[in-house]
């Protein structure tokens, strides 16, 4: 079984009865349990490309990465659950580039595009099958 968890950028929303109800109904159906968390939301090219300049566009748009990192990575132990970070994909200490080997990473600040999805959908692949295998029940 799959599941999808998706937790706001506040350690409020990760800590909410509900998101801990959701916890831990996972931890009792699932045997192994894999938390993915998004990268951190970058701004739009439309409000941060001044000229030639890209690098407003690389820093993240949460003021403190490591702290939602960290409440991620709180969660996930207090369930059991293995958490692979998109962040490990495209951002390098804390910088986000807006391109990677010329493709444009995300449309609007947040989602990928088509295209970086389908190029990083192989790493994305074995990096999760690895984080599984590693994983005990």
């Amino acid at each position: 079984m799959i599941f999808s968890l998706v937790l706001g950028n506040s350690v409020n929303d990760q800590n909410s009865p509900e998101t801990r109800a959701i916890g831990g109904r996972l931890q009792s159906i699932a045997q192994r349990r894999l938390f993915i968390t998004d990268a951190p939301m970058v701004p739009p090219f439309s409000d941060c490309l001044k000229g030639t300049d890209v690098t407003a566009c690389r820093k993240p748009t949460v003021k403190d990465v490591l702290t939602n990192l960290g409440a991620n990575g709180q969660f996930a132990r207090q369930f059991r659950m293995t958490m692979f970070s998109m962040a490990s994909l495209i951002c390098v200490k804390s910088q986000c580039p807006p391109f990677i080997d010329g493709y444009p990473v995300r449309f609007d600040g947040q989602h990928l595009t088509v295209g970086m999805m389908d190029r990083m959908a192989p790493f994305m692949a074995s990096s999760i099958q690895l984080a599984l295998e590693n994983t005990s029940g």
